[in-house]
């Protein structure tokens, strides 16, 4: 069942009131039942993947905080988050940092930030620590390479969630950052922000790509 228009649970949530998977729903267009099957994988009849993005996008746009803690008691996961930073010294770097940061603290998480040193070996030496941490989220900044990102796609394979802030699309979620040393210093901690909000949702079926300085794009949008 769709939530009319005008009916009361289409209303936008009101001032000082979080939004609700009621509120995701109505601005989706779909039932409360729909769009709680489409932000929570692994349940049975799984709405189509052109429902899920309009559920996800839905929820992006109204700042929507999922249950974090039953997510992860059913994940199995711990309320941290690793921050892997390629380069510490980056000028735009920090920023994006601080929104990680910042979004954390909105959501209740802590974060283990990681300094990886520039080679593709690194992450390897890194990933294991991670999973024995049961991290319930990954935010990559920076610097990467093929094997990087094989490593965090890998990660996701194991029930987690990874996201990448870069100049290039991985094979995970991507908040792309193009030319990043000649950005604003606002869009830097709006790109960690996302990255974090992002990493909190469920998988796609492909991996998504978002320019937030021109527009939110699905899977196949570049």
């Amino acid at each position: 069942m769709t939530v009319p228009p005008g009916h009361p649970a289409a209303m936008p949530a009101g001032p000082g009131r979080a939004p609700t998977l009621h509120d995701v729903a109505a601005r989706a267009g779909v039932s409360p039942a729909t769009a709680s099957r489409a932000l929570h994988p692994g349940t049975r009849r799984a709405p189509s993947p052109l429902l899920r993005e309009r559920v996800f996008a839905a929820a992006r746009e109204l700042g929507y905080i999922p249950n974090l803690h039953a997510q992860t008691l059913a994940r199995g996961r711990s309320d941290c988050v690793a921050l892997l930073v390629a380069d510490l010294a980056a000028p735009f770097t920090s920023a994006v940092a601080a929104g990680v940061l910042d979004a954390a603290s909105d959501y209740g998480l802590l974060v283990t930030m990681v300094g990886t040193a520039t080679d593709s070996h690194a992450p390897a030496d890194v990933m294991p620590k991670l999973r024995r941490q049961r991290v319930l989220a990954i935010v990559a900044v920076g610097r990467t390479s093929e094997r990087y990102g094989q490593e965090l796609a890998a990660f996701e394979e194991t029930g987690g969630r990874a996201v990448a802030v870069h100049g290039e699309p991985l094979p995970i979620d991507t908040v792309l950052l193009e030319d990043a040393p000649s950005r604003p210093h606002g869009l830097h901690r709006e790109s960690g922000c996302q990255a974090l909000s992002l990493a909190l949702m469920p998988r796609a079926e492909a991996p998504r790509r978002i320019r937030l300085d021109i527009s939110v794009s699905g899977p196949d949008h570049r």
